[in-house]
């Protein structure tokens, strides 16, 4: 009888450690990111880094990339976004789903953590601070999950946005304004900067380099660098067309909308010379610890897809062999 009884109360510590797992009453990731801004931004979290391994998503799953020896193990099958680290749990949404989901960095024990409304496209999913930031169709909102309090931030159309420093940084569809408000006092009026453009991009390295892009024509941009505490001396990044770029010290990766390629620039150099990274299109890049790149490149025809890891260090790119 007594074995029995053990094996019962076992079962039920058992189950209650699963149902935990991921309940948002039982995490906190305080002064912690999950990803990056910059991630998230421009590639809706396709990789985030933990130690020495990467996990990224593509069309067919979540997986995991070892960067010491370049192996690859696939965690979980189907279409995910904005992939999140805070502890040892990985979090992200289903494509055009109102859900996020946490699970252990295994794959396993997936538990719904978030639960917006039916219909609410979900999108830019930031964790911060015991908050989750997410545009809840372009509404930028942020989730308390100790008190699972949801707030509205903008009820405008965001197209972006960007924390650092405790400051939230943001732009509005249509809107000739760089917004920022402090996070320790989010109820009160956003700060504000007046541009002469729209901006339609936006990338926050530091106060003094914030990076905003603006529609040029169909199918090119501009990119401008910015100071917040001299918004007048704004300039132009010359010779780059781009929509997705990256910035690590003074080196500025980018997809070149001219020919498609991986490319970088050192944004201290006057002559502003382009480096190609990739020899055929690309898209969908990803800065990790500021140590890798992720990028994918794709055919003409779009029937051959490669993932790459490119070390910054070395100036490498090792192809992704998935299994």
């Amino acid at each position: 009888m007594k074995t029995q009884n053990y094996k019962i109360i076992s079962l039920m510590l058992i189950l209650i450690l699963i149902l935990t797992s991921c309940n948002n009453q039982h995490i906190t990731f305080e002064g912690e990111f999950g990803n990056t801004t910059e991630n998230i931004t421009m590639g809706n979290g396709m990789a985030t880094m933990k130690n020495d391994f990467i996990y990224l998503r593509n069309s067919y799953g979540i997986y995991e990339y070892d960067t010491s020896d370049n192996k690859v193990i696939k965690l979980k099958d189907g279409t995910y976004m904005n992939l999140n680290i805070c502890g040892d749990k990985l979090f992200y949404n289903s494509y055009g789903g109102s859900e996020i989901y946490c699970s252990d960095l295994s794959g396993k024990n997936e538990r719904e953590f978030y639960k917006a409304e039916n219909n609410t496209f979900l999108d830019k999913i930031l964790f911060y601070d015991n908050y989750i930031y997410m545009l809840q169709n372009m509404q930028l909102t942020r989730y308390n999950i100790n008190t699972k309090e949801l707030q509205i931030i903008s009820d405008n159309q965001v197209l972006s946005y960007g924390i650092l420093d405790n400051y939230l940084y943001y732009i509005i569809e249509n809107d000739y304004n760089l917004y920022r408000r402090n996070l320790s006092n989010i109820n009160d009026e956003p700060e504000s900067i007046e541009l002469n453009f729209m901006p339609v991009q936006l990338n926050v390295k530091n106060e003094s380099n914030i990076f905003l892009s603006k529609v040029r024509e169909q199918g090119s941009w501009d990119v401008f660098q910015l100071n917040w505490s001299s918004p007048n001396e704004i300039k132009k990044i010359e010779g780059v067309n781009t929509f997705f770029y990256l910035i690590n010290n003074n080196d500025f990766y980018f997809i070149n909308e001219d020919n498609n390629k991986f490319c970088k620039i050192d944004l201290n150099d006057p002559e502003k010379n382009i480096t190609e990274i990739s020899e055929t299109n690309s898209d969908c890049i990803n800065l990790l610890d500021g140590k890798y790149i992720y990028y994918s490149t794709y055919s003409d025809d779009y029937k051959e897809r490669n993932e790459y890891i490119y070390n910054i260090q070395n100036e490498e790119s090792i192809k992704i062999l998935y299994e």
